[in-house]
């Protein structure tokens, strides 16, 4: 059986959550070609990450009334690079009469604002003070809006008894924020990230969290763990500690809580709900299940599979369409 020619480059050589997420729903491909697509709620995701975590984020982010339109940032950039002097007018909000009727031909000709060709009317659809808060920083920018929004989830996270000790740990108590490991696993390297992990030194207790926000009610997480396959990165979360237990004598004898997911629904940050799925998420997610629609084969299967596609540099089908003849077509 013969294929188009394979020009494989890896991405990467870990095996995360994501990679195992991308191999079921779009294949071996993922491991060559970039499946990555920030939508509005993973930016917020991480945002909230970085608000909570973070502690050089008044350095980072400016916040400001407003942010300008996706249209009007594009004018600006093509400014920047094709007409650097009137970009330098704007920047300064000093255009005269002149340089608007320059400005307005230019958005013409880009197909900007097609309402209407009057530079009268240009001028307040583009809002030179707006713009002028805007590009007057080397900051990365917040509206204001989108802060306060930052602000109630932060208060609704300190004040909840358990996830306030994730930012205000109290005695014997260690709180990690954003914890990257490694550990191999069927002969492979995998990586997490760990939003959070609270280590009890009294009790030698370890428990992990993840952080999560969506646009659904706090009441529907259960249902966003198996759209999403949380249980995924659940699962690895899991192996990793064990891993450093195993390994790490500083940790000896300390046991391991399951993940505890901390749910927010972006839009009501007033709220927010604990999860925490039980043992056999993560004995199922290893070993596979066929359950609530979905047929899950499983970590070590899928990682078995992964690790034949890059010794045999194949990519771009499944591996049974390179091994197999003849394809089954299945009734059920």
């Amino acid at each position: 059986m013969s294929f188009h020619k394979e020009t494989p480059k890896l991405l990467t050589n870990n095996i995360s959550y994501s990679l195992i997420k991308n191999f079921i729903e779009v294949g071996p491909i993922c491991l060559i070609e970039s499946q990555y697509k920030e939508n509005v709620g993973m930016s917020f995701g991480t945002l909230f990450d970085d608000f909570l975590f973070d502690l050089t984020f008044n350095d980072k982010y400016k916040v400001i009334n407003k942010i300008p339109s996706d249209t009007i940032i594009g004018l600006l950039k093509h400014l920047k690079v094709n007409y650097k002097d009137l970009y330098q007018k704007i920047k300064n909000n000093s255009l005269d009469e002149t340089e608007w009727v320059v400005l307005n031909e230019i958005r013409l000709n880009l197909d900007i604002y097609k309402i209407s060709k009057k530079v009268e009317t240009f001028q307040k659809y583009l809002d030179l003070n707006l713009i002028f808060e805007y590009i007057n920083t080397d900051l990365k920018v917040l509206d204001v809006k989108t802060h306060d929004n930052l602000v109630r989830g932060r208060t609704t996270f300190i004040n909840n008894s358990e996830t306030g000790l994730i930012l205000n740990p109290t005695n014997n108590i260690e709180s990690l924020h954003q914890v990257s490991y490694k550990f191999p696993f069927l002969d492979e390297t995998v990586r997490v990230i760990f939003d959070a992990i609270v280590i009890d030194h009294n009790d030698k207790i370890i428990k992990p969290y993840d952080l999560k926000t969506g646009s659904t009610d706090i009441d529907k997480f259960d249902d966003a763990y198996i759209h999403f396959m949380y249980f995924i990165q659940d699962c690895l979360y899991n192996l990793a500690l064990q891993h450093l237990v195993i390994t790490d004598k500083q940790y000896e004898g300390y046991t391991i809580e399951p993940m505890k997911f901390i749910y927010f629904n972006r839009f009501n940050m007033d709220y927010l709900k604990i999860y925490q799925p039980d043992k056999t998420w993560f004995y199922k997610t290893i070993e596979g299940f066929d359950k609530y629609g979905i047929n899950f084969p499983g970590i070590k299967r899928i990682i078995e599979d992964i690790k034949w596609h890059k010794q045999n540099e194949k990519y771009y089908f499944k591996r049974e369409y390179y091994e197999e003849e003849i394809i089954k077509i299945k009734f059920d």
